[in-house]
């Protein structure tokens, strides 16, 4: 797991969001922990997490950074499935009414 993702100080979570390499196999506690951001008061965090997690899936499932957080549920519950069980984003993309392809 990427360390600074849990740590308690922005600013290494923000080199942790930054260094992590999302294009490929993303390790279980990155999974969650960039699911957990998605979450995160600071939109800026919001968009870095949502950036690694559709650089690694090639979707955002339905999920807007800057939309209204309260709103991004059923979009961070569809991630919080896929960092249980990746194989399950094909179900994910059609719950999310997304293609994978052209995600805003």
């Amino acid at each position: 797991m990427v360390g600074g993702l849990d740590s308690p100080e922005p600013g290494e979570q923000l080199r942790a969001l930054n260094n992590l390499n999302a294009r490929g196999a993303i390790a279980p506690g990155d999974r969650k922990a960039l699911v957990r951001f998605l979450e995160h008061t600071d939109p800026a965090m919001r968009l870095l997490a949502i950036t690694r997690l559709r650089e690694a899936t090639g979707t955002d499932l339905a999920y807007d950074y800057a939309g209204d957080p309260l709103a991004q549920g059923p979009a961070v519950r569809r991630w919080a499935d896929w960092a249980e069980d990746p194989s399950r984003i094909d179900r994910l993309k059609a719950e999310a009414g997304t293609s994978g392809k052209n995600d805003a």
